[in-house]
């Protein structure tokens, strides 16, 4: 059994344990196992960074995660016919990886056994500029694996299309240009509502007004995720395009 951790992660101390029982527990011994990651966070920045970026156990289905490679086991066989984590790409590579394991059963909704006690608990980024640069390359690690395509489409038509039409008509609106704010203010609203309520968890010790602060702070974070996420994309797509052209 190989177990596999990520560098900037604090592992509880049942980690370990945890994360390889399923293998001699299970009725149908599996070949991998997926373990979970909490926020660790403090103050209202990072509260509102780990609501916005982190899922919490509630969001989880486990039939389909796919494990980061922060608290993850495998057999060494499943990592041998896997290929191992993919050494070419620089980001994403433990999506790969996990499309690959699941490959292997693949009459089964997942090849992981879910372990949700196996913990390891993730700080994430303390400031906007260093969470862009993650995002974008995030971002540029899924245009060279060419990976989530809709998923990116909707994002820049949504930014590119639908957000200018909503504030065009809101500014410039030959009638009822409170249509356009309205359609904005919700947008922003169904956008956020998921982070903001991962705030009133993460945020328990938070007073008032930091709470408040993280509320704010998160489609500010949004947003910046986003046009990283737009910036970066293209960048992995035309690696990708320069690498299959040179093979």
């Amino acid at each position: 059994i190989i177990a596999a951790t990520d560098a900037g992660v604090r592992l509880s101390p049942t980690w370990l344990a945890a994360l390889v029982a399923p293998f001699a527990q299970e009725a149908e011994t599996p070949i991998a196992v997926a373990g979970f990651f909490r926020p660790d966070v403090d103050g209202p920045f990072q509260v509102a960074m780990g609501a916005t970026v982190l899922p919490l156990l509630a969001d989880i289905n486990p039939h389909k995660f796919l494990p980061s490679s922060r608290s993850v086991a495998f057999t060494k066989t499943a990592w041998e016919k896997a290929g191992g984590y993919p050494e070419w790409l620089d980001y994403c590579e433990d999506l790969l990886f996990d499309f690959a394991i699941n490959g292997q059963r693949p009459n089964q909704p997942t090849a992981f056994a879910w372990a949700p006690t196996a913990l390891v608990y993730f700080r994430p980024r303390t400031d906007l500029a260093s969470f862009w640069r993650q995002y974008y390359r995030y971002a540029r690690g899924d245009g060279k694996a060419n990976l989530w395509r809709k998923r990116h489409v909707v994002r820049y038509i949504t930014y590119l299309v639908f957000v200018p039409a909503l504030l065009g008509h809101g500014l410039w609106g030959f009638f009822a240009r409170w249509l356009g704010w309205l359609g904005l203010a919700a947008g922003v609203v169904a956008y956020c509502w998921r982070p903001w309520q991962r705030v009133n968890v993460l945020g328990r010790r938070l007073s008032a007004g930091e709470r408040g602060a993280a509320y704010l702070l998160v489609p500010i974070i949004r947003l910046v995720g986003d046009v990283a996420k737009m910036v970066g994309y293209p960048v992995g797509v035309r690696w990708r395009r320069q690498r299959d052209q040179k093979s």
